[in-house]
Parts: C-alpha cells; structure tokens; sequence
C-alpha cells in the first residue's frame, strides 16, 4: 500500500534500547568484588546451559539457559592462561535468556559458565568449554593497517567483498585486528552497513549502486548473526542502498527511513544522452515494519537534469543520486544529494523542504569556508548545537581535495559558517565514497574510501590514528567506517 504522507509520528529521540532476550556485547575484566565469577550453585538454579556458534558469523559464542526467579544475568569466559572477563547483565525474561559472546579469539577454546542474580541472590551454572571456529580463509588477511596511532576505543564497523568475492558485514578493534564478522555468501556488493539504535545491524543487499533497475533490499540482523526482518519497497521502486535509519518509540522499530526510486524517461540530449533516456528518481520513503510506504519527498517535485552540480560517475541515469539520510534533532529529515551538489532539510511528516544547502536551490548562504562549499559530498550527518558535518569529496575543488567540513546551521538567518575541517596532512582526494563522523570524546573519524584509508582526528585536526584496510597485500575500499562503541545493544 503506498501513501503520500501521514501524520506525525511520536518519535523524536532515537531511544537506545534493551531487550529482555539480549545480544551483548562486549566485555569487561574482572575488576572488584562484584566482577568476581560466582562457582556454581548459591540460591538460583541455572539450568540447560548451551553454547553454539553464530549463523554465518563470528568469532562469538551464543549462550542460551533458563534461570528461574532471575532478573538478568551475564556470561563469563576464560581462555587457557587468560584473565577471566564477563559480559554485562541482561535482561531474564520468563526465567529464559540469550547471550552473545563476541569478540572471542578464532580457534581458541573457551571455559564459560552463567552467572545469574535477582536481588542479592545469586546463583551459577556449571562451567562447559567452547571452541570458536576457524575465520574464513577470505578473512584470515583482512585488517587495517595501522601507520599511527589506535583508533578510540570500540570498533570498526564496515564491509569487505574478499578474496571469495562474496560480501562480509566486519568490524575491528581499535588496533585494527578483525573482531566479528556477519557472511552473506550470494552478495557482492558494499553500501550501506549500520548499527541501528536497537542494537541491531542492516546491511544492504543487492546489486544496484543508486541507480540500475535492479532489485534489493534490507536485512536487519543481530550479532549473532540472525536475520530479524527484511525491509523491502513497493514493487513500484528500487531499493537503493545508501542509507537506512530506523525510528524508535521506546524499544520498538517505528518506521525505517530510506530511499527509494524509480525509473523515467527524459530527454538527455543536452546531457549527453538519448532523447528517450531512463533516470533514476530518488523518494525519501517512510516503510512501516508491516512494509506500508509512505513517499514524504520526490526529487522530480524540486530538480530538473539542468540543476546537476556534478554529474553521475557511471552512466547518466541518476537525477539526485540521494547517499545519506540522518534526523536531526527536531525529528525532521536531513539528505545528500551528489549529483545536485546539495544538502537538504525536510519535515519529518510532510516531507516539505524546509531548507537547501548548496546546489542551484539553495537558499542557504555559507559564510567563511576557504572552499566556498563543498562538491560530490557522500556523506551528511546531525551533529550537536545546529552543527552538521559533510564528507565533501571535493570533486570541484581546485585542485581536488577531500575532506571532512563541519558547519554551524542558522535555520533563523539561513546561514551554514564554516567552524572547522579534517584533511590528512597528505593531500587526498576521493572520488567517491567515504564518511566523517564525531565521537563522543570529540574526535573527528574520517573514511576515505576510495583510498582504503581511516583517519581519526582530534579536537585540533592532529591525526591520533590513521590507518589502510587491507586485504592480503592490497587496499581495499569501504563504502564507509563507522565507529560503534559496542557489537550488541547499547
């Protein structure tokens, strides 16, 4: 069913949720008395402790038991000569649980046992010893490749097409070793992969690049690994693959917020095109869980070919090329456009423009950036206090440059100042691809995907980690890298 708008919907904090069945992260070392392992026994029964691997995914060890009058419970774990470390609680619902232990070492056994509590009680398992299975040979040469630094503590979220020439969902530790990773064995494709506020991840999965009339669409999966739900549009447009960001009441998924397009016929001769050409037409779509779409924007509404700032990369058959999709603080909607040169705000109901940054449209004026705007931009994304960073990929600048800009939005004088960019001290530009994102200690993380290179700024703009995924001896591109502080929920 397709809708052309609804009314508001009441979310406006993306909440960052936990569920009573779990899929933790991370993992803490053994530190006070409260951090100790509990033996077995004590007042709380914990029974039908299991451990198994992830679906298609590792190295981790899912853990599943029933612990009676128990309000949450965590995993411990210890290898041969190590220290022994502990998930965190979670969550026991209905005296059953599920905990995810990632980040384990490959081919490395394991003595785990449950700790369960409610209240002061207390009680534990018996200990079972696990071995995690070997990485896939197409993993066992990926990593990045530090030249300076580590990265802020957590992990490395992004893909890989390896050696097998099939697509990984991966993430790294902060020295850039292969913590986790998620296979899909029929897809070869990288775009979008993220963690959502529910603790989950969506990866695309298909073949398009934003423009082809071929089918895709989303898969949202655990740690685990397990495929949870399928976000798939109206057989009237394609999925395109750049972004995807879920909307939460509470610890419920809302609604997913996407792109969606389909194809028209137009007259490109003044284009370099045939007078009957196909253009992808980008949608800013509203998708229920139960699958009803609600289209907010349309760029054919706003844009014409002649307002293209940079034209399509491959082919001519993509009017906007929409690749990042962020809310902003108010609930409503922010997008890049490539193609257009622009950055826009829309309501989050309507879909109305409520401003445009850049482009032919723009009714936003840039003040102060040594560049005067930014060009082929990939990646957008809401920062605190009105500030919005950009991943420009410089494809006008002269000479080209990429860089991460950051500027302050006056929505009341339709000003965007210029407060600050990220280069690496080397010179380097992208063509496409790529990411900038803040970090809660304020550093500035910048995938230059294209190059295969992960920069992470502080405060002044001095690299304290730079790094170059690699894949055997080669780089290897990203579509981006994320930083996340943890594999499970948050």
């Amino acid at each position: 069913m397709l809708a052309r708008y609804s009314v508001r919907p009441a979310w406006w904090t993306i909440a960052h949720a936990s569920f009573a069945t779990a899929l933790i992260i991370g993992v803490v070392t053994a530190c006070s008395d409260d951090d100790n392992p509990v033996g077995p026994g004590g007042s709380i029964v914990v029974s039908d402790f299991q451990l198994k691997p992830g679906t298609e995914s590792g190295p981790l060890a899912v853990a599943t038991f029933t612990a009676q009058d128990a309000d949450s419970a965590r995993v411990w774990y210890t290898a041969a000569g190590g220290e022994p470390r502990a998930t965190p609680f979670v969550p026991v619902a209905d005296g059953a649980a599920q905990i995810v232990v990632p980040g384990l070492e490959p081919t490395t056994q394991y003595d785990m046992h449950v700790e369960a509590r409610a209240g002061a009680d207390s009680g534990a398992s018996q200990s079972s010893s696990f071995t995690t299975q070997e990485l896939p040979s197409a993993l066992q040469s990926v990593s990045f490749q530090m030249s300076t630094g580590t990265y802020t503590s957590g992990y490395i979220l992004t893909e890989i097409v390896a050696s097998d020439s099939t697509l990984y969902a991966v993430a790294f530790d902060s020295a850039g070793g292969l913590a986790w990773y998620r296979h899909f064995p029929d897809f070869k494709q990288i775009l979008d992969l993220q963690q959502q506020p529910n603790g989950h991840f969506t990866i695309y999965l298909g073949g398009s690049t934003g423009w082809q009339p071929v089918n895709g669409e989303y898969a949202e999966f655990t740690v685990a690994g397990d495929i949870t739900h399928e976000w798939k549009l109206p057989d009237q447009y394609f999925v395109d693959g750049h972004d995807i960001r879920f909307a939460m009441q509470d610890t419920a998924v809302v609604a997913a917020y996407l792109f969606g397009y389909d194809l028209r016929s137009m007259d490109m001769t003044g284009h370099g095109g045939s007078a009957d050409s196909l253009v992808a037409v980008h949608k800013i779509i509203r998708l229920s869980p139960g699958g009803e779409a609600t289209v907010l924007f349309d760029a054919i509404d706003r844009w014409t070919l002649d307002d293209w700032v940079s034209k399509p990369l491959t082919g001519l058959g993509d009017l906007g090329h929409a690749n990042s999709l962020d809310f902003d603080s108010d609930g409503n909607i922010i997008v890049s456009w490539r193609n257009l040169g622009a950055i826009t705000k829309h309501d989050g109901t309507t879909g109305e423009v409520i401003w445009q940054l850049g482009g032919t449209k723009s009714d936003v004026t840039i003040e102060g950036d040594p560049l005067d705007g930014f060009s082929g931009q990939h990646h957008a994304r809401v920062l605190p206090d009105n500030h919005l960073m950009v991943y420009d990929n410089g494809t006008n600048h002269d000479p080209t440059e990429t860089r991460a800009v950051e500027y302050a939005i006056d929505a009341a004088s339709k000003t965007a100042t210029f407060v600050r960019d990220f280069k690496r001290p080397t010179a380097t530009f992208t063509t496409f691809l790529g990411s900038a994102q803040r970090l809660p200690n304020g550093h500035t993380l910048v995938g230059f995907g294209n190059v295969s290179v992960l920069t992470e700024f502080d405060a002044n703009g001095n690299v304290v980690a730079d790094g170059t995924k690699m894949d055997g001896g080669n780089g290897s591109i990203f579509y981006r890298a994320v930083w996340i502080p943890a594999l499970g929920n948050r």
